[in-house]
């Protein structure tokens, strides 16, 4: 599947909004709490060790709906894999200062 058809599915953008809101909700009730600016900024790693093999579709839709989530929050996120022992089993697959587009998620997808 790809990342914008999947991104673009209404029942995964209702999710989305409803998490974007609720975060929206939450993170202006800490704001208002504090004097200086808050920044936040997302590392999302990725088990890559095989185990989780069957539950593929799964975890695309959940990298999805919190890429595409903290993307409409307008976060800095960094994504890597980690997995086996083996070389170059940990990889960043997007780092803070790439912008997130449908392009660059199927990119994080099709590295895992």
């Amino acid at each position: 599947r790809s990342y914008q058809k999947l991104a673009s599915c209404r029942s995964i953008n209702s999710v989305i909004d409803i998490i974007c809101g609720e975060v929206r909700n939450k993170l202006s009730d800490l704001f208002n709490k504090f004097s200086n600016p808050i920044t936040f900024e997302w590392v999302i790693m990725i088990d890559n060790s095989g185990s989780m093999s069957i539950y593929d579709n799964y975890i695309h839709e959940a990298v999805i709906s919190i890429l595409e989530t903290l993307r409409k929050l307008e976060c800095r996120v960094a994504v890597g894999r980690f997995g086996n022992r083996s070389e170059g089993s940990q990889v960043i697959l997007k780092s803070f200062d790439q912008p997130s587009t449908f392009h660059l998620g199927q990119m994080v997808l099709e590295g895992l």
